[in-house]
């Protein structure tokens, strides 16, 4: 499974299928800050999504979209910034990048 199609998931609303695989993706490489740092965007539940990026951020102190999604929510920011404003769709279709390629 690759990024773009992940980011297509979140964007499209599709957080179940989403979820599926990214937990997946988590289990099996805890280590993977992307896997948690998406995962912060199909929970619902604020101390869900705080985990999500803690966990991305143990994983990559330097994750700036984590450190940035944990700060946003932190100070209860009224809009959080969109999954596209992370990956704008034009970055995404230019080559697609396999950092979860776990799960097909």
């Amino acid at each position: 499974m690759n990024l773009q199609k992940l980011v297509t998931l979140i964007a499209s609303g599709k957080y179940k299928e989403a979820y599926k695989k990214l937990s997946k993706i988590a289990k099996r490489s805890p280590r993977n800050a992307d896997a948690w740092f998406l995962l912060s965007f199909v929970y619902q539940k604020q101390r869900q999504q705080v985990y999500s990026l803690e966990k991305a951020l143990q994983a990559d102190k330097g994750h700036k979209f984590a450190a940035k999604r944990l700060h946003e929510i932190n100070t209860s920011a009224a809009n959080l910034t969109p999954i596209t404003s992370f990956y704008p769709p034009e970055t995404l279709k230019k080559k697609p990048t396999p950092v979860l390629k776990i799960i097909s």
